[in-house]
């Protein structure tokens, strides 16, 4: 007789003869070795720079294993990645099978904050704006909309601004205010049947 599909334990067996002579043997049945999957990396050196990795260790299970990443390659490292989650699903030569993932991410970008002080008057240019600019990696590199390069902004009259900061490694932080005249008239609308008046 044929048992199958069973799980780890101690089955025995006893077979009876028509003299009622009978033999008994009993067998351990343990599970195969599974294997275990271990993933360390290197994250990337820079914002959207792929020269991240990540290496595989697999220990128990039966050699020889296959590899299965996310990204399409079957080796047991990858390289030249950038940041992002990626899925390794290993086969040993059992057809056991483990899957890990492991996440690469990019150096922390720089800080971005803007403070002002308003034109004096409507058409006057007496107007700054300076940034402040936290974490990342320096040098910064500055690019405003106005086309200026340097940190800070003087002379203004008002307008919308925005400033771009990016860091050695290429991590980049965006900002934009308004300056405003602190004389600038206010306007309100209101409206009475068909008549509408400004106040």
């Amino acid at each position: 007789p044929l048992a199958s599909d069973l799980s780890e334990g101690d089955y025995s067996l006893t077979v009876l003869d028509d003299n009622n002579c009978e033999a008994t043997e009993t067998i351990s049945i343990s599970d195969i070795d599974s294997p275990e999957l271990t993933l360390s990396g290197s994250d990337p050196t820079g914002c959207g720079v792929e020269d991240g990795s990540i290496d595989a260790q697999i220990t128990g299970g039966s050699s020889p294993y296959s590899y299965n990443w996310s990204n399409g390659e079957n080796g047991s490292s990858v390289n030249a990645l950038m940041s992002g989650l990626y899925q390794l699903m290993a086969e040993d030569a059992n057809g056991c099978e483990v899957t890990e993932q492991y996440e690469l991410v990019d150096p922390e970008g720089p800080s971005l904050i803007l403070d002002t002080i308003p034109p004096t008057g409507c058409g006057i240019s007496d107007g700054e704006i300076t940034s402040t600019v936290d974490y990342g990696t320096p040098p910064y590199n500055y690019l405003w909309n106005n086309g200026d390069t340097t940190q800070n902004l003087t002379d203004l009259s008002s307008g919308f601004y925005e400033l771009t900061v990016t860091d050695e490694s290429g991590c980049s932080a965006t900002e934009s205010i308004s300056l405003s005249s602190s004389e600038a008239p206010e306007v309100s609308l209101t409206s009475q049947d068909a008549a509408l008046s400004m106040v």
